[in-house]
């Protein structure tokens, strides 16, 4: 089993490498969204442990 993750693995880095030489563009987009939404997750977990110790 292990063996088919390492294959596996190496298979998505190709995929993700194909992706970016394709069309680096959408990669980068990809990319930006994802950091976006880390971001607003980031913000919201923190806003609700505002409000539960009452800081605002």
């Amino acid at each position: 089993m292990k063996k088919f993750w390492n294959v596996f693995k190496w298979v998505l880095l190709a995929y993700f490498v194909y992706a970016v030489v394709k069309s680096p563009n959408t990669a980068a987009d990809i990319v930006r969204t994802l950091f976006q939404l880390l971001a607003d997750a980031f913000r919201g977990i923190m806003s609700v442990f505002d409000a539960v110790l009452n800081r605002s």
